[in-house]
């Protein structure tokens, strides 16, 4: 029997999405357990049948011994009205040693009837008990239920973070830090290349005075 409450205290006291890291299918566990408190209900009930059987039967020696005390206490009062005190005696003793019998008796009637309350309402505790494992189960099953797709839910959304979308925000970020260095690169080689044009225009350039002096030349000027 503790084994199945182990069990019922598992399912109604524990996080529902612990239990579906535990057992495959929390709803059958669920049933399973209505199952094994019935079979154990059964159990007790043929025990505690066994133990008003037990009582039964000590009520009825008990009954007995009283009536044979009695017996004898009737043959005993019936030996002194016929002046029989040996009958008497006998008698007596008989009814002392009966009446003897019928208090140790009285004793086992009592620890029997004991016995039979406690397996009684033991039996009746375990039936409410069921009953309530009843009523929860339903209730129970949609838990597992909604646990399992938020679980699921929860699944997918950390896959996609830690997966694709990841791996795309990493190389964005390679992506953005290439071209920066590309921009730079061409910054720093579209400078080096105006500085050498400024250079060749500086020194390249043709000198007016050396070109007036050759027309001059030519015109026979000089």
């Amino acid at each position: 029997m503790a084994t199945v409450f182990e069990r019922i205290s598992l399912i109604v006291k524990s996080n529902v999405n612990d239990l579906l890291t535990r057992f495959e299918d929390p709803e059958k566990i669920i049933d399973q357990c209505l199952v094994d408190a019935k079979e154990e209900y059964a159990v007790m009930l043929k025990e505690t049948a066994s133990v008003k059987g037990s009582l039964t039967v000590a009520r009825k020696k008990l009954d007995e011994l009283k009536g044979e005390e009695a017996q004898w206490q009737s043959i005993a009062e019936k030996a002194v009205k016929a002046g029989n005190d040996g009958d008497a005696r006998k008698a007596l003793q008989n009814m002392m040693e009966a009446k003897s019998q019928s208090e140790a008796q009285q004793e086992d009637v009592d620890k029997c009837e004991e016995a039979a309350e406690k397996a009684e309402a033991a039996l009746n505790s375990f039936a409410d008990q069921i009953r309530g494992m009843e009523m929860k189960k339903e209730e129970l099953k949609s838990k597992a239920v909604a646990a399992r797709s938020q679980q699921k839910a929860n699944e997918l959304k950390s896959r996609n973070v830690a997966g694709s979308l990841s791996k795309f925000n990493e190389m964005a970020e390679r992506i953005d830090a290439d071209l920066a260095a590309q921009e730079a690169m061409a910054e720093l080689t579209g400078a080096e290349d105006a500085a050498e044009e400024d250079l060749k225009a500086k020194y390249s350039a043709p000198d007016v005075d050396d070109a007036l002096a050759e027309l001059k030349k030519k015109l026979g000027m000089e």
